[in-house]
């Protein structure tokens, strides 16, 4: 099976853009389960439309948790490198596209609610 493509990956990206309810995954009156899987079957034809890697709905879905976790992951390790250094730029950076998800997927997911206290 093809890996996902950088286009693949942006196709992706602005669907869940202009599409913002899909990814919080929140029902209500106005955006039902039958939605959501309709928006879902819509993005993977996009996809399997866009790109070399041909997949069905549930692997375009795990792919999308794929890829937040990465990036989150390298999120992570962007900052506590920059912790380390005392808050001087990290080495590591986020790319475009990853700066495109990480915003998409918001900051509480990358670093966590600054709320609620972590316990050791």
């Amino acid at each position: 099976m093809a890996r996902i493509s950088e286009n693949q990956k942006n196709v992706m990206a602005d669907f869940f853009i202009l599409n913002r309810k899909l990814i919080e995954n929140k029902f209500s009156d106005s955006f039902t389960f039958e939605h959501g899987e309709r928006l879902w079957n819509e993005l993977g034809e996009l996809l399997n439309a866009s790109g070399k890697a041909q997949k069905d709905v549930k692997k375009w879905k795990k792919t999308w948790d794929d890829l937040k976790r990465t990036i989150k992951d390298k999120a992570a390790i962007i900052k506590r490198e920059s912790l380390k250094t005392g808050n001087q730029p990290s080495t590591i950076n986020l790319s475009p596209l990853e700066s495109k998800i990480a915003d998409i997927i918001g900051e509480v997911l990358i670093s966590g609610d600054p709320i609620v206290h972590q316990s050791n």
